[in-house]
């Protein structure tokens, strides 16, 4: 730092005769999203798998450059008629879930500042019968 004609070397807790220090708090954030969210193309790694193994659900195509927008993905297993959220999906682009049953598959997206939501397509997989 420059003080009168000479370079000095001030600590943050230091104390000095003249001048004063002020502290500023910056947020930085992307622009906050207004309405409804693109929430992608959700995709799957199999269509039809043994029960008891996991499969990748994968959305990296929604919008994410707001801030206020939160997404999490949900399951239906009866056919569509309702969604649950998953557990520990909140925020994440890829998920690895164990399947016991058929089940499908979206990512939806919230805008907090108004509220609206949108959903990805649906994306589905099978229970293969056993040997």
């Amino acid at each position: 730092m420059y003080i009168y004609g000479t370079w000095s070397t001030m600590t943050p807790c230091g104390s000095y005769s003249y001048g004063e220090t002020e502290d500023y708090l910056v947020d930085l954030s992307y622009a906050p999203c207004a309405g409804p969210a693109n929430a992608g193309i959700a995709e799957i790694s199999d269509t039809s798998i043994c029960a008891g193994y996991s499969l990748t659900l994968t959305d990296t195509t929604h919008e994410r450059l707001r801030s206020g927008l939160i997404w999490s993905w949900q399951q239906s297993t009866n056919g569509g008629a309702s969604w649950s959220n998953m557990t520990n999906s909140t925020g994440k682009d890829t998920l690895n879930p164990v399947i016991t049953q058929a089940s499908r598959f979206r990512l939806r997206m919230i805008c907090t500042i108004t509220g609206d939501t949108t959903y990805s397509n649906e994306v589905s997989v099978s229970i293969q019968l056993p040997y």
